[in-house]
């Protein structure tokens, strides 16, 4: 594992001189930070058109380069107030669109002009670490001419037969007819700027989902149409991104992480506890379980590169609509938890919050808004710099996690949730991703570490990596993604879905047999009828306890050899059948969608019959959070307190014997690690074996006996 880098947002005071950022760095060095991340502003750059004026960035790089600070300049390409009149001028306004639309011939030229003067003028700058290019990517499709000119270029691609297309469009039956041209010649961004604009109540579904495909392909296109400017005047420096959906059906912004993140060297995320991990857990004492999935998320969008997270939420807010501030214990676990996760990273938001203006006045400040001075928060982020610094080469030698499950993020469940959205008058659907997060909480829960994945990547083999695949209120299901969930049951793997799971094709075609595409094989199951619960009804299982379905019951005739695992009203609704080396386990009831103990219980349970365990295992009745990443001989394992009160805690760790490395307060007795932790307190313990500490024995850390 390379350094762990610990770093914040600074904003460019631009009345400060020389002098007054020599003296700001030397308090960044103080609290051990070693990267700062930086907006160089196209609207301050260029003040005039085809006038640039780079003196107060000239100035902070300097005091930067004197200070031995790294940095993270971000490209902050909103457009400068003369380039927004002529666009408003033209016709051509980007209201309602953070971003200005990169289809645009006029936007790119000038992104072009504005990203070759800042990477020349910097590429050579030994501060410059790290090119951030995009900062929160929203692309969400513009009706301009040109994006719809390249929507339909696109859909030609795909289609290149009218009779493809309308097998696509209307599949076996339809009530209505879709939205179809009268030749693949009329399909031009005329014919769908027409039909977009028609109120055509569902018939131009199968046109949406695919322009949501389209989306996702276009904003990674974008991004490499960015990263490319950089590359061309400075081919050695790293391209970042940090997408801002770690939280939410990532289609809202326009976009899908995984595919951003293959078009740069490392990926972050930002998130600020304030407005977006309210969306997960309703009590700020339960945010740390909802940061894992954050961590979890970002790592798995980038797929074997770096991840980080790239703004975390520093200090107060009171402006934004939920009041909150991270305390230090929470800075603190975030920290050890994202160093345990296998993270490159963290860049707080921010330094130094002195900013006016009605846009986050004085909130989310690290240190002190007014002056500068230390807080809690910041002496929380120095000590863990300190811990950084002095088991550095006990660090190095960690590896990344190897995760045995993963759960699917569904781009097409995505897709078919924001097409029903805008359907519905913006009522947001967030079945998809919230039964992803309960599925994610039962195993962090467990001490069981996930990772996420997309369709593609089914497609592209990962599932190799893993033992288990998870399938939270997936109905749609697409042939190629069955074709590859068949191929890994039958090879070994197991899988577990709820709900009614790929009831519908990817078009939102019904099929003939439900699971689709094959699956009810897998399941060893079909559905023969679907009913809404009553208020009565409960899932019997067969050890006699009863659950509350959810939603939706589907009632199963089993195949030769499948057992039924409970039952409602006389039916069958969970199935677990054995197919291949696999096993697969069917719950016709959405239990991930309203998630209880029982729901994490046979979830957990059906990954522990299959020889999936936790690594650490800790004694029932502890309320403690824990992280793990291990090296040859070494292992650091960091565990957090949410208990209201002080605790004993009794761990099994995955080792015969070895050595604390950096805390006298724990006891190491063979496997068996014991000690006491207090309310919000986070402990990490960087753990040797025997091999480990005859050959590292001089480092000078503290050691306890075992």
């Amino acid at each position: 594992m390379n350094t762990f880098v610990l770093g914040s947002m600074y904003w460019i005071n631009p009345k400060y001189s020389l002098d007054d950022f020599r003296k700001d760095l030397r308090r960044v060095k103080e609290n051990h930070l070693s990267m700062l991340r930086i907006f160089i502003q196209w609207e301050y750059v260029e003040p005039r058109r085809n006038q640039f004026d780079f003196s107060i960035y000239d100035t902070f790089f300097q005091a930067a380069e004197e200070a031995g600070i790294d940095l993270m300049p971000t490209l902050l390409f909103y457009l400068p107030m003369h380039r927004l009149l002529e666009q408003e001028a033209n016709g051509n306004s980007d209201a309602g669109r953070r971003f200005p639309c990169l289809d645009r011939p006029e936007i790119r030229e000038g992104i072009e002009l504005f990203f070759s003067k800042t990477v020349q003028r910097y590429r050579r700058s030994p501060a410059l670490k790290i090119w951030n290019i995009w900062n929160e990517p929203t692309d969400p499709l513009c009706q301009c001419p040109h994006s719809l000119e390249q929507y339909a270029l696109w859909l030609k691609r795909k289609y290149s037969t009218l009779e493809e297309l309308t097998q696509a469009w209307a599949g076996e039956y339809s009530v209505f007819k879709p939205v179809l041209p009268e030749s693949m010649a009329q399909l031009d961004a005329n014919w769908l700027k027409q039909v977009l604009a028609l109120p055509l109540r569902g018939r131009d579904t199968a046109l949406r989902l695919d322009w949501l495909d389209f989306q996702q392909e276009n904003s990674a296109k974008h991004l490499a149409f960015l990263a490319g400017l950089v590359r061309k005047y400075d081919p050695d420096h790293e391209l970042h991104s940090n997408p801002h959906c770690t939280v939410s059906n990532p289609l809202w912004q326009g976009i899908s992480p995984w595919k951003l993140a293959a078009e740069q060297t490392s990926t972050g995320a930002s998130i600020h506890p304030h407005g977006m991990l309210s969306r997960l857990e309703s009590k700020p004492e339960d945010y740390p379980w909802a940061m894992l999935s954050v961590m979890d998320l970002v790592r798995s969008w980038a797929a074997g590169r770096d991840a980080w997270i790239g703004e975390y939420q520093g200090g107060s807010t009171f402006w934004k609509p939920n009041a909150y501030t991270t305390m230090a214990s929470d800075i603190s676990s975030t920290l050890y938890h994202s160093l345990a996760r296998g993270l490159k990273g963290l860049l707080f938001w921010e330094w130094q919050s002195w900013r006016s203006g009605i846009f986050e006045p004085g909130e989310f400040s690290l240190r002190n808004p007014s002056d500068g001075g230390p807080t809690e928060r910041s002496q929380a982020a120095a000590e863990f710099g300190v811990f950084l610094k002095q088991y550095q080469p006990y660090l190095e030698k960690l590896g990344q996690p190897q995760p045995q499950v993963t759960i699917l993020h569904s781009m097409d469940e995505f897709a078919i949730e924001t097409v029903q959205e805008n359907c519905q008058r913006g009522i947001p659907f967030l079945r998809h991703f919230n039964a992803a997060y309960a599925c994610h909480q039962a195993f962090a829960k467990a001490g069981i570490v996930t990772d996420f994945v997309t369709e593609e990547q089914l497609g592209k083999g990962v599932l190799g990596n893993y033992r288990l695949l998870v399938l939270p209120h997936v109905r749609i299901m697409a042939p190629a993604t069955a074709a590859a969930i068949e191929k890994f049951v039958r090879n070994g793997g197991c899988l577990w879905a709820d709900g009614r799971c790929a009831f519908l094709d990817k078009g939102l075609f019904l099929r003939t047999t439900v699971p689709c595409n094959g699956l009810d094989k897998i399941f060893g199951c079909r559905e023969i009828d679907e009913v809404a619960p009553r208020d009565y009804d409960l899932v019997e299982l067969k050890d006699g306890s009863t659950i509350k379905p959810c939603r939706e019951i589907q009632r199963l005739s089993l195949y030769e050899g499948a057992e039924a695992l409970a039952e409602c009203n006389g039916y069958p609704v969970a199935v677990r059948n054995h197919y291949g080396k696999g096993v697969a386990e069917l719950w016709g009831t959405y239990l991930s969608v309203n998630p209880d103990s029982c729901f994490a219980s046979l979830l957990t349970g059906f990954a522990v019959d299959n020889d999936i365990r936790p690594e650490i295992r800790i004694a029932s009745g502890n309320d403690v959070i824990v992280s793990l990443l291990c090296g040859d001989n070494l292992l650091l394992a960091v565990f957090t307190s949410l208990a209201r009160q002080t605790q004993k805690v009794v761990a099994e760790l995955p080792i015969q014997s070895g050595k604390i490395m950096n805390d006298s307060n724990a006891v190491l007795t063979g496997n068996t690690l014991t000690f006491t932790i207090s309310c919000g307190q986070t402990l990490p313990l960087i753990v040797t074996t025997r091999k480990e500490m005859g050959a590292t024995g001089g480092m000078g850390a503290t050691e306890q006996s075992t």
